[in-house]
């Protein structure tokens, strides 16, 4: 039984499905406008994968990733960085596509960029998370693995310059999280090491993610739903304890408390349909940064759930549009 709610609980933290919504103009929190126009269909080029590349070791796990490379690239180039989904208790690098048909790393490649997806440690799934595996944890192992990348760029032909992150879900949280955190001593841990390098990024795409721990202590449980696959059970089970019980770490560990003017630019996706991470965390996040002066763009669709349409040809376009600008 436990197995089956597993099952359920990534098809709901992670998301799939498709949907009809309507465009809002960019940096701005409206939900009306025109239709994006089509464009021509991506072509996945030749790459080569390194599966499995060790950049740290927690927790009494090692910490790996998967990094994948375009050929013939006559220059360094750009990074991407996936994070998966499965509210911080489940999946792992190998588990893309965590919604839809496409992979995110396929997508990433077919943009033209470097691409990584990467483990992080992972809260109990039942039981009690053990301290090591409990937040900040995985922001931990995200810095790591950034720092990592980094240190070995010229290895890997990567542009260190520009590296960005991208996230669905709980791997939202984790993004926006890298991109607001930058430098803040308790966020950064020593994770793999390579700590004469930054970890910060220079562009953040936010798919539906959590930004306001607190508010599920809050949150009701979806109706009907076994309590292992609700956002309250999800987000205790990060802290090692009720969420209600955790408002100091669940603030810590909450994106919006970190906006500052030298954030990297972000494009935030949400749906008004959202039971599970309502759209409120979205639109408190892109408040967040504008009140920084961070630019941001905020795009939430009328009839969107969670995770529903995450490999639309729209939003493809929105996340090709966005990352040629500020990675290029």
């Amino acid at each position: 039984m436990k197995k089956v709610f597993l099952i359920i609980a990534i098809l709901i933290l992670a998301g799939a499905g498709c949907f009809k919504a309507k465009q809002q103009p960019a940096g701005q929190a409206t939900e009306s406008g025109g239709e994006i126009a089509p464009e021509a269909p991506l072509v996945l080029p030749e790459y080569t994968k390194y599966d499995g590349l060790q950049y740290g070791e927690a927790g009494g796990e090692k910490l790996l990733l998967n990094l994948y490379i375009p050929k013939g690239a006559t220059k360094p180039l750009p990074l991407i960085i996936y994070i998966h989904g499965g509210g911080w208790i489940s999946g792992g690098k190998d588990d893309v596509p965590d919604s839809g048909d496409e992979s995110p790393t396929d997508l990433i490649l077919k943009f033209g960029y470097a691409a990584v997806s990467l483990d992080y440690r992972l809260a109990s799934f039942t039981g009690q998370t053990p301290e090591d595996h409990q937040f900040p944890a995985q922001i931990h192992d995200v810095k790591g693995a950034i720092r990592w990348l980094r240190a070995n760029a010229k290895k890997y032909n990567l542009d260190s310059g520009h590296f960005a992150v991208w996230g669905r879900s709980a791997g939202a949280h984790l993004a926006s999280l890298a991109g607001t955190s930058g430098g803040v001593p308790e966020l950064e841990g020593e994770v793999g090491g390579n700590l004469e390098y930054s970890s910060k990024v220079q562009a953040v795409y936010d798919e539906f993610g959590p930004a306001v721990l607190y508010d599920f202590a809050s949150q009701k449980d979806q109706p009907g739903a076994p309590k292992e696959i609700s956002a309250n059970f999800a987000v205790s089970q990060l802290f090692g304890s009720d969420i209600a019980l955790n408002k100091e770490r669940a603030e810590k560990a909450s994106p919006t408390a970190y906006a500052t003017a030298d954030d990297p630019p972000f494009l935030i996706i949400h749906g008004k349909g959202d039971t599970t991470v309502p759209y409120a965390h979205s639109e408190k996040l892109y408040a967040a940064l504008q009140k920084a002066g961070v630019e941001a763009t905020l795009k939430i669709f009328d009839e969107m759930g969670h995770g529903e349409g995450a490999r639309s040809g729209e939003l493809n376009t929105m996340a090709k549009n966005f990352f040629g600008k500020h990675l290029r």
